[in-house]
């Protein structure tokens, strides 16, 4: 079947009532990554908290790195209580072969303001050995938008010893108070 029938004929089921089930299992077990990856968009729109157990086992253990980025994204749209704790995990994978993964899940727990997430992402500035990622934990805290993450990010820019990541900090923070 050629691809793009079989995503015409993903979305259509995806719209039907009861087909989650099929569709989760298109996510989970189907031989074309591509497939898989639009069904992890279809479920998310269909019901995230529904979604959770199949977006958390690709965002793991996929074997597309495509795949497991789509499901990263989409955690950052299921409930808060349940994504943290998967993308803390995600985020401390220091040995996923795709850094691009890490960055992805810096990204997608920077959607969830709250004090844990927070932390962690100043935590990423402060130490990771990635500069990329410390960029994206900087464009997190950013994101949040609350006097908090702007305070660690004025405490990044001020005093970090590496002078691109206390430059980028810096720089978040101006083009969010000006």
């Amino acid at each position: 079947m050629e691809l793009a029938v079989a995503r015409q004929a993903l979305s259509a089921l995806s719209v039907r009532p009861g087909a989650f089930a099929r569709v989760d299992s298109v996510a989970r077990t189907h031989s074309d990554p591509r497939l898989r990856r639009a069904a992890v968009s279809h479920l998310v729109q269909r019901d995230a908290l529904a979604a959770f157990p199949t977006l958390a086992l690709l965002a793991r253990d996929d074997p597309s790195s495509e795949v497991r980025k789509r499901a990263i994204a989409a955690l950052g749209h299921a409930p808060e209580s349940l994504a943290i704790p998967v993308l803390m995990e995600l985020v401390g994978a220091v040995d996923m072969l795709d850094t691009g993964l890490r960055r992805e899940s810096v990204e997608s727990l920077s959607r969830f303001s709250t004090a844990q997430v927070q932390d962690r992402l100043n935590e990423i500035a402060w130490s990771d050995g990635d500069a990329r990622l410390r960029t994206e934990a900087i464009d997190g805290l950013a994101r949040q938008d609350n006097v908090r993450a702007n305070r660690l990010l004025l405490e990044i820019a001020r005093k970090h010893p590496n002078r691109q990541t206390s430059a980028a900090a810096l720089h978040r923070l101006q083009r969010e108070l000006f």
